[in-house]
């Protein structure tokens, strides 16, 4: 493993950007509010401001995808690293005492790049799985470990790089599985808003 390549997906991945910008917009620090996530939902949710959120979640998707850029001009033997990286960078940013988001934007634009498949079938899978269970979390939980058996049996094989970045998003979804085996879960979660 290239350390360098990796430190240079692992700093960008951390940049906290839903931190900052609601920290710039509102003073409030996030995880106090809201969801208490990093993100862009809960960027949302704490100022009101679709437009801020929006901007976070393209600042997110721009930091995963410079490091892809910077790791293929630089070390292009090393873009295997990239998407567990900047995840983990993403979901425990050292800026921040290591509190960050689920890493779910980042994660998704990486797997668009890397394997446009696995993408599509990542959405499609959700998408079926929220409909079906009216749970964000749910939906997303059940994406991650469905489409690489779908794949497998379409023949077709998952990109590895994408399959260990999976790791870091689903170590940020247990509170929300042991909230929904508690009862504690609500349905069409996007809909809520929070002090």
């Amino acid at each position: 493993m290239n350390v360098l390549a990796a430190a240079v997906a692992y700093l960008l991945g951390s940049i906290p950007t839903a931190y900052v910008a609601v920290r710039f917009a509102t003073g409030k620090t996030i995880w106090e509010h809201g969801s208490k996530n990093v993100g862009t939902l809960n960027t949302y949710r704490v100022t009101g401001s679709l437009p801020l959120a929006l901007a976070v979640l393209l600042v997110d998707l721009a930091k995963a995808v410079a490091a892809w850029w910077i790791v293929a001009m630089f070390w292009p033997n090393s873009l295997a690293v990239v998407p567990f990286f900047v995840v983990l960078g993403h979901n425990y940013p050292v800026w921040t005492r290591f509190r960050g988001g689920r890493g779910l934007a980042v994660f998704l634009i990486l797997a668009l790049i890397y394997q446009p498949m696995f993408f599509g079938a990542w959405i499609a899978i959700w998408l079926l799985a929220y409909i079906l269970s009216g749970y964000l979390a749910v939906a997303t939980v059940v994406a991650m470990v469905l489409v690489p058996a779908a794949l497998v049996a379409l023949g077709i094989q998952p990109n590895v790089a994408i399959l260990f970045a999976e790791i870091p998003v689903l170590l940020r979804y247990r509170e929300k599985m042991v909230a929904l085996v508690n009862g504690r879960l609500p349905k069409h979660y996007w809909r809520e808003t929070h002090g």
